[in-house]
């Protein structure tokens, strides 16, 4: 499935150099009311929920990705206001939790349901759902392990998380040839590009991405520094 990660142009420009993305801790979500889906007007739902979330913090991370890359909005929340990046990534179906936007919370009987489900698969529960104003995103997310509770963690480029695209906002002051430069030092076989308006490609045996100004809305902007 084809999904896409906003983020600033430097940190951008690191994760492909690095062939990686930051993995975001449970407790630095941007809304803090992540986990806390069901009715929590019971103290023992309360006390549960809190619980588990510090345990599901300790153990796990995820990515967050959106089914668009065209939304200024997303743009303007998380890709710098426009003069950061968006990268695109194939990702293996069978790892994404595909997030249900609700205008309720869930009643305290499923509360009381979900748990006999094992730590993993009420995280899974639990990181599935958002409050509907939150639906703009079209999230998708990818849980992995992060074990480690100081450090910043990180999950390599895969197979299961292979990178396709790049994008640059609006705003950006990057050029298609220092996103093919910083390619080609990476993969110095690379051998194709080309120009197709305002499409560039490189493609090898690493890399088969494209860099684009993405939203055929905005006013488009010249290329700079093309081959």
């Amino acid at each position: 499935m084809k999904l896409y990660h906003f983020l600033k142009e430097e940190h951008g420009l690191t994760a492909i150099r690095d062939q990686r993305l930051k993995v975001a801790r449970i407790s630095e979500l941007n809304d803090p009311f992540e986990y806390i889906h069901f009715d929590t007007s019971n103290y023992v739902s309360q006390a549960v929920l809190k619980e588990r979330r510090r345990k599901a913090n300790q153990r796990f991370g995820l990515i967050c990705l959106s089914a668009r890359f065209d939304d200024p909005v997303q743009w303007a929340h998380y890709g710098d206001a426009h003069r950061g990046m968006c990268l695109g990534f194939e990702v293996a179906d069978a790892n994404l939790i595909k997030v249900e936007y609700v205008d309720s919370r869930a009643s305290l009987a499923e509360f009381r349901e979900s748990l006999d489900l094992s730590l993993p698969e009420f995280l899974r529960q639990q990181l599935s759902r958002k409050f509907k104003h939150w639906q703009y995103e079209q999230e998708h997310r990818l849980i992995v392990p992060a074990s480690k509770t100081t450090d910043l963690i990180f999950h390599p480029f895969s197979e299961s998380l292979r990178l396709i695209d790049v994008m640059i906002g609006a705003r950006s002051k990057l050029t298609y040839a220092s996103i093919r430069a910083l390619i080609q030092v990476l993969s110095p076989a690379s051998s194709h590009f080309q120009n197709e308006g305002l499409s560039n490609g490189v493609r090898n045996g690493a890399f088969d991405m494209t860099a684009i100004i993405p939203n055929k809305s905005f006013k488009p902007m010249p290329l700079r520094g093309t081959a």
